[in-house]
């Protein structure tokens, strides 16, 4: 069994858009993509807010989120010498789980695979997540999802297994292992489906760790049965540990990006490179795996227009219509209101709404390749952004973000990107090229891309175009991102 692997939706959405390159497995790909988003409700909801009660990734901590109801005494297990590939401590204090693991690193531990006995009825497996997780309904949200952790992987992630808001802890035995039986304090969750159970499966022996997560629509009991019919098989490879040098190299390469990325921030966007509607800028079209060349494409965006209904535009141009957008969708095809949390920087909450209207932005673009060769080129590059002027002629980052309050319910528009595309090649195919383009050299290719806005956010409104780049100000001073202010076309600010 492969680790089952999370990204934020973002890349998600990348990944659907651009990494899927061979026909045969475009739907399970898909399909374990979209997994990911609706059973995790939104990964970066995770890292940034903690509302979902599946935790946080094996990149970080897993922690459950929500108001602490259940207080649990502190205790400690003594750490006992090292028998096996690992010993263990773990302590629970309030409502926090805490595990401390010691590594015999003479010991070369295998990799090891798990193989599922017993699935309850009504739970089918999710395509393409190599028998990881299961889901009633087909919803792809909560049921049931099985995560190994190696030891080379808990060394260098030490807080893996942390949790947060843990309402109670049971240990038992299964299988010969210990097992810890935890229920996650959900009582301010507010979708509908989500992870609340997960149990600890620990083989100091053989190192390794195995994670049951469980969902709000199955009992524990029902999630035991599950981990008692684990079998579980060595692959006959080694798992190599990281050598303190290459911690400190990767503790220090996270520093600099953070030190990076906040100097970025507070640097903000030039003025050079925004850019007004019918004014062309040279886009560059990276190679990928999935791209023919690498390129540059000169970009004009031509014109906008906030329209209220989509019902007259044809839903095979529309990036998955039965997921993503009929739901939201009235009959008249006018979007549904939704609730919107806003967030400051931190991650907190600071407002919440009910019933936000959205509308349509209506984006027309050209896209010339005035590469020496052809390239694949991404029609779905831009994605909705917001600035604000700042005094020494730079535009600022906004200091506060918004979500709907469920991602899983309501996923019409991930993160500003567009939702139509009228010149796919994938038109009425759930397809990760959707919205790629084939561009022969000096070809230009029009098309109308659809995007979902707030009513109330039409200020300030850009189309930003990314170079890929997670910190735009590169260390020479280059500035990597475009922007294109929308507003003034719109009537809405000047």
């Amino acid at each position: 069994m492969k680790k089952f692997m999370r990204y934020r939706k973002s890349e998600m959405k990348r990944i659907l858009r651009q990494d899927i390159k061979a026909s045969a497995v475009v739907e399970a790909g898909i399909q374990e993509a979209y997994s990911v988003i609706r059973a995790d409700a939104a990964s970066r909801q995770e890292e940034r807010r903690q509302m979902s009660c599946h935790g946080k990734t094996f990149s970080r901590r897993w922690a459950a989120v929500a108001a602490v109801v259940g207080v649990l005494a502190v205790s400690s297990v003594t750490v006992m010498a090292i028998s096996g590939i690992f010993s263990k401590n773990v302590e629970q204090s309030g409502e926090t789980l805490s595990y401390q693991l010691e590594f015999n690193y003479e010991l070369t531990p295998d990799t090891v695979e798990a193989e599922v006995g017993y699935i309850p009825e009504g739970y089918s497996e999710v395509p393409n997540t190599d028998g990881t997780k299961w889901c009633a309904d087909d919803s792809y949200q909560n049921g049931i999802s099985i995560m190994m952790a190696s030891a080379d992987y808990l060394d260098a992630e030490p807080e893996a297994l942390d949790a947060e808001n843990v309402k109670s802890m049971e240990k038992t035995t299964i299988n010969g292992m210990e097992a810890h039986l935890i229920v996650l304090d959900c009582s301010e969750e507010q979708d509908e489906k989500y992870f609340d159970k997960r149990i600890y499966l620990f083989n100091e022996t053989e190192g390794y760790v195995c994670v049951v997560f469980g969902g709000n629509d199955l009992s524990m009991e029902e999630l035991k049965k599950v981990a008692e019919g684990l079998t579980f098989t060595k692959t006959g490879q080694s798992a190599e540990y990281m050598s303190s040098e290459e911690k400190e190299i990767r503790d220090a390469s996270a520093q600099d990006f953070e030190k990076q990325w906040q100097e970025s921030r507070d640097f903000g966007v030039p003025q050079e490179y925004i850019y007004d509607i019918g004014t062309g800028f040279e886009y560059q079209q990276l190679k990928t795996e999935n791209t023919t060349a690498e390129g540059v494409a000169k970009i004009t965006v031509e014109s906008v227009e906030m329209i209220d209904s989509v019902a007259d535009y044809p839903q095979e141009n529309f990036f998955d219509y039965a997921e993503d957008v009929e739901l939201q969708l009235n009959g008249d095809g006018t979007a549904k209101p939704y609730t919107r949390v806003t967030y400051d920087g931190s991650g907190e909450e600071i407002a919440r709404e009910e019933s936000v209207n959205r509308k349509f932005l209506k984006v027309t673009v050209k896209a010339e390749n005035i590469s020496e060769s052809a390239i694949d080129y991404w029609a779905g590059a831009g994605y909705l952004a917001h600035l604000e002027p700042m005094e020494e002629g730079n535009y600022k980052y906004p200091d506060t973000y918004t979500e709907p309050l469920n991602w899983q319910e309501d996923s019409m528009s991930i993160e500003g990107g567009p939702i139509y595309f009228d010149q796919s090649p994938y038109a009425g195919e759930l397809n990760g090229h959707f919205f790629w383009r084939e561009l022969a050299v000096g070809e230009t290719l029009e098309y109308t891309l659809l995007y979902v806005v707030d009513e109330d956010q039409m200020d300030n409104l850009y189309l930003k175009y990314s170079s890929g780049s997670a910190i735009p100000l590169e260390l020479d001073g280059t500035f990597s991102d475009r922007y294109v202010r929308l507003d003034t076309e719109l009537n809405i600010s000047q």
